[in-house]
């Protein structure tokens, strides 16, 4: 189930990384033609720009981040950073400044919205992982739940110069993209045979296949019928015709006018 579940996310990898690209510009590009700040204008257009010239850098980026966790996943890690916000108490939000907070904010809305939308489909993979490492799997343990995804983009988006007014942006396309890259993906991973068959109905199965003795037989057994039928019509050919009931009936005698 781990391969499975690692060769699904990384099939899952260039299509989230696409629709985030396509999204991103799309929506930066709409609100920097109507935005009336010029400023705000200008960071948009710039945000957009950093995004586009350090693409491949920032795909890299997280997908190095996602492959690391991927090959570490024999042993669970409790992932931290996921605490519900009525957790934090005041004495620790004074510990942290004003860009930190928005920055654990912005991740942690993104993961509990996948975990809204996708509860029951997260919960069965955290049953099924739970008997695979032989002990309870949850949000805050899960290899293959939000955190892995989530973790990934803030580590990669970071790496950027994005203007900070511009990062909750950043993170509500992603968020929109991802919950449905893994609305797919989790219904890839609990429902396999889905897939499988998928394969199966695009491959030819051997045992599909007719037997090659069964082929020879009923061959063998056409040819003797064949062969039989046409027997049966030559002896019908060379046998004298049945007499017809004219055939049977006696001449009758032609009398001549000149001799009565």
């Amino acid at each position: 189930i781990l391969n499975k579940c690692n060769v699904a996310i990384l099939s899952a990898l260039p299509v989230l990384l696409k629709q985030f690209n396509d999204s991103i510009n799309d929506y930066l590009f709409n609100q920097a033609k109507e935005q009336q700040d010029v400023t705000l204008q200008n960071d948009l257009f710039q945000s957009m720009e950093t995004i586009n010239s350090n693409r491949e850098p920032f795909e890299s980026f997280l997908q190095n981040s996602i492959n690391q966790n991927l090959d570490n996943i024999s042993v669970l890690v409790t992932d931290e950073s996921f605490q519900e916000i009525q957790d934090i108490d005041e004495q620790s939000l004074e510990l942290v400044s004003d860009e930190e907070f928005n920055r654990w904010l912005a991740n942690s809305k993104v993961k509990q919205k996948i975990e809204r939308h996708l509860h029951e489909e997260i919960k069965r993979l955290e049953i099924r992982l739970g008997k695979v490492y032989g002990e309870p799997v949850n949000r805050d343990n899960n290899p293959y739940g939000p955190c892995l995804f989530v973790n990934a983009f803030q580590q990669a988006i970071e790496s950027l110069d994005i203007k900070k007014q511009i990062l909750p942006i950043c993170y509500d396309i992603y968020g929109k993209v991802l919950l449905t890259v893994m609305t797919q993906l989790y219904s890839d991973i609990n429902n396999p045979e889905t897939t499988e068959q998928a394969n199966i109905n695009t491959e030819e199965s051997p045992r599909d296949l007719p037997n090659l003795y069964d082929l020879v037989g009923e061959i063998r057994n056409l040819q003797a019928l064949v062969k039989t039928n046409l027997n049966a019509s030559s002896e019908m050919q060379a046998a004298p015709a049945a007499p017809t009931a004219e055939q049977t009936q006696p001449a009758v005698p032609e009398f001549s006018t000149t001799e009565v």
